[in-house]
């Protein structure tokens, strides 16, 4: 854990991809990509974003529908050395504008059923699926780009209290610190199984998408119009054996009140994005044997600030104590 924390996050993955290199990394509908699989493709296009200029500092645009190519996405801006900035596909016009000229993107990563969408961009754009064939001709080892912690990792805006968005940077160091602590507190191994259900554009999927990579794990992906489908979300919780899951207490809520959460293989819940109430800790605790978080923080601290498990026989539920090397 001491060494993972003085890593790149990227580099914590490339050391589960050596050691499991067969184990399923990620899945979306019917297809999957293993460790090696992920590390491979990753690599490819890192290798060919800096062909087209891109290195330490840059920041390349994610624009892409939930698809395993989101993963590889990420993983292949962060080899690159460069910051992602995620967008998702339905901003307007006028947001989408205004974020890749203030942060500055040199590239945009997408998919060809999208390309229209973005024809009046200035920046390269290149294709996950249609320009596949150019990338894949790219060596598959490992970067040997030099990252440091205080490099930027990602680049999120949030709304603004003007409703101006407003851009939140976050390094290398900061979402390491946060993953590395986190898989240590849940105790996550190469059995666990994480689904992902946050926006891009959100922290939040930051933690869902990067957590079970460093930690050996399975990230499942679902559909994003299924997403707050309370039906569906019980049967994908069943039917990939999901064991660990971030909901907010809205989404929560409406879950424990049915019958089949109860017969879940679901080991922990962290509850996160509002205030968790008692009564829903003692509804949770009457209706599952999973562990119960309460998280806390600002996007501007990398997701989470303070931890906190919760405890069925306590009526209080405290934000908890702060992430290692971290104050509040």
């Amino acid at each position: 854990m001491v060494n993972d924390q003085n890593k790149a996050i990227h580099h914590i993955f490339e050391k589960y991809s050596e050691n499991s290199p067969n184990h399923i990394a990620v899945e979306f509908k019917s297809k999957s990509l293993t460790y090696q699989e992920l590390n491979s493709k990753s690599n490819q296009l890192a290798h060919y974003l800096g062909k087209l200029g891109v290195g330490i500092e840059s920041k390349v645009a994610i624009y892409l529908k939930q698809s395993l190519e989101i993963v590889v996405a990420i993983f292949g801006v962060l080899k690159a050395g460069a910051a992602y900035v995620p967008i998702v596909p339905t901003y307007a016009k006028e947001r989408l504008s205004f974020i890749l000229e203030e942060s500055e993107v040199s590239v945009i990563l997408t998919q060809e059923i999208l390309l229209e969408e973005l024809s009046w961009c200035q920046q390269k754009i290149l294709c996950l699926d249609k320009d596949w064939p150019i990338i894949d001709r790219e060596p598959i080892n490992n970067p040997t780009i030099s990252v440091i912690g205080e490099n930027l990792a990602y680049v999120i805006y949030t709304s603004g209290s003007t409703g101006k968005p407003k851009a939140v940077m976050i390094t290398q160091i900061g979402i390491t610190n946060l993953m590395v602590w986190v898989r240590s507190k849940l105790s996550l191994t190469s059995k666990d199984v994480l689904l992902q259900l946050a926006a891009i554009s959100f922290d939040v999927a930051v933690w869902e998408i990067c957590l079970p990579l460093v930690s050996g794990a399975k990230l499942v992906l679902i559909e994003t119009e299924k997403q707050t489908d309370i039906k569906y979300l019980l049967e994908a919780i069943d039917k990939y054996e999901i064991t660990v899951i971030t909901l907010v207490p809205s989404l929560l809520s409406l879950m424990v009140e049915e019958t089949s959460f109860s017969s879940n293989k679901l080991k922990k819940v962290i509850s996160g994005g509002e205030a968790l109430s008692y009564s829903l800790q003692e509804s949770f605790f009457k209706n599952s044997k999973a562990e119960l978080y309460n998280a806390y923080g600002p996007t501007e601290t990398t997701i989470e600030t303070t931890y906190w498990q919760c405890k069925p026989e306590s009526k209080i539920i405290p934000i908890g104590s702060p992430v290692v090397n971290s104050q509040i």
